[in-house]
């Protein structure tokens, strides 16, 4: 119910000809055996109902052996993005928490994962920072930042793999997909020797990601990558 649902609902234009096609069979049906109203009036009858027939027809064939195994594709897709941007924020939590000397386990990570309690634990005071993020952004260098670099990669790469293997109808989802290449691409390139302005960047760029922190809305309350792959 929800594949027909969803149908309905993607493939609008098809939906609407086949349900005139099918409204037309019944009606053909019901009123062949009554007398023409007009000239060829019953050769035109059979001609639209055999029209009818053949869209039925192929469109039951496109459902089978198109649509349906594309949207199991896509879901497959979608899946695995899901569980790499699920991965990517635990590794970087992990990060995150080692550049503060802090150990990590699963359990910690879960809970970050949340954007309220990652604000909430990384805006906390932190000796002579203002908070724990300005520490992870001091003392994120090395290998450390060249791990996280690697994360972002392969994030992105996923992100592209989803631009050149489905097709995208939403343009808020296509422009985020977009701007996550595009800004890991330029990462990509300085590498870990980005001067100030270009981590500052990084570091406002993974704000976002993790604490739903957005110039347009504030504070979200809901993570906008989760948001994004459910429009997928």
């Amino acid at each position: 119910m929800l594949k027909i649902k969803k149908f309905l609902k993607e493939e609008k234009i098809i939906a609407s000809i086949v349900m005139i096609s099918f409204v037309f069979c019944i009606l053909f049906i019901f009123t062949n055996r009554m007398p023409e109203l007009f000239k060829y009036g019953s050769e035109l009858m059979n001609f639209l109902y055999a029209i009818s027939i053949s869209i039925i027809a192929a469109s039951i064939f496109y459902v089978l052996n198109i649509y349906l195994p594309g949207q199991k594709r896509k879901n497959i897709i979608k899946h695995n993005f899901q569980e790499q941007y699920i991965f990517f924020k635990k590794y970087s939590i992990a990060i995150f928490l080692s550049a503060l000397g802090e150990s990590s386990n699963a359990k910690i990570e879960e809970k970050l994962c949340d954007l309220s309690e990652f604000k909430k634990y990384f805006k906390e005071k932190c000796g002579n920072y203002p908070d724990k993020w300005h520490k992870v952004w001091d003392e994120l260098n090395g290998t450390l930042l060249k791990d996280l670099l690697v994360q972002l990669d392969i994030l992105s790469d996923e992100a592209s793999f989803i631009l050149n293997n489905t097709e995208i109808n939403d343009e808020n989802v296509l422009s985020f997909f977009k701007l996550l290449s595009q800004s890991v691409y330029g990462y990509r390139i300085e590498g870990i020797n980005m001067d100030y302005d270009e981590k500052k960047a990084l570091m406002n760029f993974l704000w976002e990601l993790f604490a739903g922190w957005s110039f347009a809305d504030g504070y979200r309350e809901e993570d906008i990558v989760k948001l994004i792959i459910e429009k997928i």
